[in-house]
């Protein structure tokens, strides 16, 4: 087993430990307001867009659709 660290060590790593966490709340509140603001690129992201550009990889979605369909998922990387 090997020593425990020495005090300014620990507190170090527990301050390094605390900015780490704050910045990943930071960030995650970032782009949550990101995509309240934005939900037409949000969803268009997420594959739900109404190209059918992420969700459909080109084929089996028509233009207007907002919803994945079975075509498109079962299409997606296979040989058509």
């Amino acid at each position: 087993m090997s020593a425990p660290a020495p005090e300014g060590r620990a507190a170090t790593l527990a301050a390094a430990e605390r900015l780490l966490v704050l910045l990943v709340v930071l960030h995650s509140a970032g782009i949550g307001v990101a995509l309240l603001a934005f939900p037409r690129w949000a969803a268009g992201f997420g594959g739900w867009g109404r190209r059918g550009r992420s969700s459909s990889c080109g084929r089996g979605v028509s233009s207007t659709s907002w919803s994945r369909s079975a075509t498109s998922r079962s299409t997606c990387g296979t040989a058509a």
